[in-house]
């Protein structure tokens, strides 16, 4: 809520110092943001499907700011998976528990093994894995690799041994691994568990995965978008700096949006935004130096 405040007097407060940006910007306040994007997925389709849409009219953006409450301005995202895991036990009453398989302590038995394996080896592999430089943007971190037991169901009644049980579950993992090679791992880990515990009561549980929710891969900006250490680009920027300086007399200052065929590249003065009148010229000369520079 207030990422969306912020959106909106952003927007607000250029207007009131009568900026304008000098590309297309809009705003897009979706449902479903916290567990499956399908919002922003549909506004997409909408716009791609409409010829005069105004959520977008078919453009293709070069950018997205997503204003979630950071301290920091985040470059990388992990991958997150969500899946329940239910457990089929055996009733029984509490006079004879052994007669019974609990399917909440199995529930709880089979979370800790994946925690102290799987979630372990991941943590372990940002260190192991130096070639697959993605992950390093987590290296500062120190267990970048979470597994969470987010809602749980199970039993009927307090003297029984229950039943059933309903574990609600998200993985974590590096932008280097797919949700697909995920799943595998979590449906081998938990295999291989229940068919080589040492507890003869596991090899009579009955249990299943369904995923819902999230199932999102990791992503990493490119690393032109992030930083301004390329001297060509700064030779670029430095080059039409002045340009504008000299050939414009106003107080604007320029942003610019500029994509070609092969790759996509945002370049942004480390100021602010300028007046789309007062820089047509620049953008074109940017333009045709920016296609130089990726060529």
């Amino acid at each position: 809520k207030a990422g969306l405040s912020c959106m909106i007097y952003a927007l607000l407060t250029l207007q009131q110092l009568h900026y304008i940006p000098s590309g297309t910007l809009q705003l897009e306040i979706v449902c479903e943001e916290e567990c499956t994007g399908n919002g922003c997925l549909a506004l997409r389709h909408h716009a791609a499907a409409s010829s005069s849409s105004s959520l977008g009219e078919k453009k293709k953006f070069d950018a997205v700011i997503i204003p979630e409450p950071f301290p920091f301005i985040v470059t990388a995202q992990l991958g997150v998976l969500w899946f329940q895991l239910h457990i089929v036990g055996k009733p029984a009453h509490v006079l004879d528990t052994s007669l019974g398989i609990n399917a909440i302590e199995v529930a709880f038995d089979m979370y800790r093994h994946l925690q102290s394996t799987l979630q372990v080896e991941y943590n372990t592999n940002i260190n192991s894995r130096e070639e697959e430089e993605e992950n390093q943007a987590f290296k500062d971190i120190k267990q970048p690799i979470c597994f969470n037991v987010g809602k749980i169901k199970g039993g009927d009644w307090a003297s029984s041994v229950p039943s059933f049980c309903d574990m609600d579950v998200r993985v974590g993992f590096f932008p280097s691994q797919s949700v697909e090679c995920v799943k595998h791992d979590v449906e081998e880990c938990l295999r291989k568990f229940v068919l080589e515990s040492s507890n003869d009561t596991m090899k009579h549980v009955k249990y299943d995965i369904t995923y819902f929710g999230f199932q999102a891969d990791g992503a990493v900006l490119l690393e032109e978008f992030c930083n301004n250490n390329n001297d060509d680009d700064n030779d670029v920027d430095d080059e039409v700096s002045k340009e504008e300086e000299e050939g414009k007399g106003d107080d604007s200052i320029p942003l610019s949006a500029v994509s070609n065929d092969e790759k996509e590249t945002v370049v942004q003065d480390s100021e602010t935004m300028g007046i789309n009148e007062t820089k047509d010229d620049n953008d074109e000369r940017r333009r045709k130096k920016l296609k130089q520079t990726n060529d």
